[in-house]
Parts: structure tokens; sequence; C-alpha cells
């Protein structure tokens, strides 16, 4: 749960933009963040890159039986894909 929320406030910080179209009054916060905006997004696409390579350790479990473990494994490497992107985007 932690790791969508983390994904989504990443985001938000990408496309501040977006977020000032539909609230004008969120240019103070976002003006707080900026200074700090490079280090963040150095931070999570080092957080995205390391995710990438665990996937890549555990692609083991592409070999288990079933579709759920599959599916998170995916899931996991396309977050984990996303997460390097948006940090590079923002670093």
């Amino acid at each position: 749960m932690i790791y969508g929320i983390t994904l989504i406030l990443l985001s938000i910080l990408a496309v501040p933009s977006l977020i000032l179209s539909k609230r004008p009054d969120a240019q103070q916060a976002l003006d707080k963040i900026a200074p700090y905006q490079g280090w963040i997004g150095l931070v999570f696409c080092f957080w995205g890159i390391w995710g990438i390579i665990q996937c890549i350790l555990n692609i083991g479990w592409l070999s288990y039986p079933g579709m759920g473990i599959k599916i998170w494994w995916i899931t996991w490497l396309a977050g984990n894909v996303v997460e390097a992107i948006l940090g590079f985007i923002l670093g």
C-alpha cells in the first residue's frame, strides 16, 4: 500500500502543471517542495533501479505454478520501471 502511495505522490510531483490547472492554490505547496525535487527524484530513481534488479534476481518466480505469482511479478516490475522513470524525470 505504501508503495502505491509513493508512486502516486511521485507522479504528482512529476506533473505539477496538471495539479496547478485544477487547484491554483497548490502553488505554495509546490514551491516548498521545489528545492528538494532533484534529491527526491534521485532517490526514487535509484530505488526504482534497485527494484528492477530485485525483479530480475527473482525471475525464477515466473516458473511457479499458478497465475497469481506471475501477475504479481509483472506488476512489481512495471511499478519499479515507472518509479525509475519518474525519478529520472524529477532528478
